[in-house]
């Protein structure tokens, strides 16, 4: 049977993906479709009201840039005078805060120069929808010298290879290619997964397990590696 819940609506039988109502989406609507938990909400909202640094993955359509939106109504809910900055390539987020810019990408313009100007603005929070490979150093900076609390989202089949994507996007321009520096390159390799490790502290993937439904698994990125690689925590309640 087709889901009723608002939280899904039929594109295509063979392609099933969520939508919502962005004008009015929150975290309840995901509760209301089992999307998630009590305990998941109570986590991510909590984690929005500390400033946490969330990162949303998951595959093409999957809702990524719904469920921004939902966090943002969160967001707005606690304090709607935040400054918020939002890069973009269509203007698809909706914020109902009284200080919110949206800044759509054009090729004119290079993701460097569009953050460097919005910075002078001083944003307390700063969204960035699909962050790409050409974006992700720039936006990681953006995130290390802003306030904390930012969104992205980023396409990922999981949350342990989202972190190692945008590990492998801040390595290419510093990797060095001498079997000399085979030593030095790998302290970089840990130095940048330390950085990324203080950077991120939330991670929300989206799954779709079955049709015309979604999961959410929602991590805790531990400041600490483990064996050199990353540490994820679920959750309780997942």
């Amino acid at each position: 049977p087709k889901p009723s819940n608002r939280i899904f609506r039929d594109i295509d039988s063979k392609n099933p993906i969520s939508k919502m109502s962005l004008a009015t989406v929150c975290l309840d609507d995901y509760l209301e479709a089992d999307a998630i938990n009590e305990s998941q909400k109570n986590y991510i909202e909590n984690a929005i009201r500390d400033h946490k640094n969330i990162l949303v993955t998951g595959k093409t359509a999957a809702g990524k840039t719904t469920l921004t939106t939902a966090l943002l109504r969160s967001v707005t809910a606690h304090d709607s005078t935040e400054r918020i900055v939002a890069f973009q390539n269509t203007t698809n987020i909706v914020c109902d805060g009284t200080k919110y810019l949206p800044v759509k990408i054009e090729d004119d313009f290079s993701t460097p120069h569009l953050i460097n100007h919005t910075m002078r603005m001083r944003p307390q929070r700063i969204i960035f929808d699909e962050i790409r490979r050409d974006d992700a150093l720039h936006v990681i900076q953006a995130w290390q010298c802003s306030f904390s609390g930012n969104i992205g989202t980023l396409f990922s089949h999981d949350a342990a290879a989202a972190l190692r994507f945008l590990e492998i996007c801040m390595l290419d321009d510093d990797l060095e290619e001498d079997e000399n520096d085979e030593r030095s390159n790998e302290f970089l390799h840990q130095t940048i997964k330390q950085q990324l490790t203080e950077v991120v502290n939330i991670i929300i993937h989206i799954e779709q397990p079955h049709w015309g439904q979604i999961k959410l698994r929602t991590y805790e990125v531990t400041p600490t590696l483990y064996n050199g690689d990353y540490g994820l925590l679920s959750i309780p309640g997942e």
